[in-house]
């Protein structure tokens, strides 16, 4: 009994491991993300607190993805792919994963808040904006990609807090660019990548040109920010930098939604062309048949005995033509 209650405890610690997907938390790297452009990252202190943060964020982001998956175990369920995952499957009971999610998420505030209140604050922001997005915010398209791109931007501006760090106004426009780069990325993918009835509903709203017009300004927003750092201590005409990445960026706008319709009215035609012809009658044997109503399936309140049944009307057609509603 004591051998299999310890396999049964092992098999369980194995699959909270994996439904903490620890693959992800190379996106914890942007944590060091501050530190590393400060230059202060290999300075002892800030290098033991980086790593510290590094891993506070992951216990975060380990505790969003239980709650995640538990919000969604039957729609994950019915998924090819994501019906293998510890929660969706069965193999891990939803109530320890609810269970290991609230204390990885109370030990991520602790530790955060020993960083200092901005830290605890950014970290209690993540875990609530999360929460909110598992239960509603991830059925609105846009407002879901922003929430998304607000996670990769949380992640640098704690790495600031913990490791006391001043975060400048260029930084935090720079990341906020790049975030909604990475998340217009990881929707681009999943649009192009996934069949419509393994992909999340959300994608339904987006297009290609949208997704790809995002990360384009987006990019050419955080590059332009980078290049705003950069001139202030040189001689470089600022304004003709900016202004040259601006129009690039509309040129590109410009030409990737023209070329989206393009790619319509193509569909279009191609739909038109194969289209199978309808079966026309014969005008002969129309009037031979007469003109038959069912009037069982009219939408009469208060339907009179006669009309109750099949009958046909026989009439000449220039003698009904009139009644024909000939609009599109």
């Amino acid at each position: 009994a004591k051998h299999l209650a310890m396999l049964m405890s092992m098999h369980l610690m194995q699959q909270v491991f994996v439904a903490i997907r620890p693959k992800q938390w190379m996106k914890n790297v942007l944590v060091l993300a501050a530190p590393l452009a400060a230059g202060t990252f290999f300075q002892l202190d800030i290098f033991q607190k980086s790593l510290g943060a590094f891993f506070t964020f992951c216990g975060a982001a380990a505790c969003i993805y239980l709650v995640n998956d538990s919000f969604d175990r039957k729609m994950d369920a019915q998924h090819p792919m994501k019906s293998f995952r510890p929660i969706a499957s069965g193999s891990l009971p939803i109530e320890l994963a609810l269970a290991v999610s609230l204390a990885l998420g109370t030990l991520s505030i602790v530790f955060a808040f020993s960083y200092g209140l901005a830290a605890g604050l950014i970290i209690a922001t993540y875990l609530s904006m999360n929460i909110l997005y598992s239960v509603y915010v991830k059925r609105i398209a846009v407002l879901e990609l922003l929430f998304v791109a607000s996670g990769f931007g949380l992640r640098a501006t704690f790495g600031g807090a913990a490791t006391d760090t001043e975060l400048t106004a260029v930084f935090l426009f720079v990341i906020s660019c790049f975030s909604i780069f990475l998340a217009g990325c990881k929707r681009l993918s999943e649009l192009i990548s996934h069949d419509i009835d393994s992909r999340r509903h959300v994608l339904d709203w987006y297009s290609n040109v949208f997704l790809r017009n995002a990360m384009i300004v987006s990019s050419c927003g955080g590059i332009a920010g980078y290049l705003f750092w950069f001139v202030q201590s040189s001689n470089i005409n600022l304004f003709s930098v900016v202004i040259s990445f601006i129009s690039l960026a509309l040129v590109v706008v410009l030409v990737e939604t023209q070329q989206e319709l393009k790619d319509k009215q193509e569909k279009i035609r191609i739909k038109h062309e194969n289209k199978e012809s309808k079966l026309i009658l014969p005008l002969a044997d129309s009037r031979a048949k007469g003109i038959s109503f069912d009037w069982n399936e009219q939408e009469i309140a208060e339907p009179l005995p006669e009309r109750l049944g099949l009958s046909q009307i026989k009439a000449e057609l220039k003698e009904v033509l009139q009644f024909f509603d000939w609009s599109p």
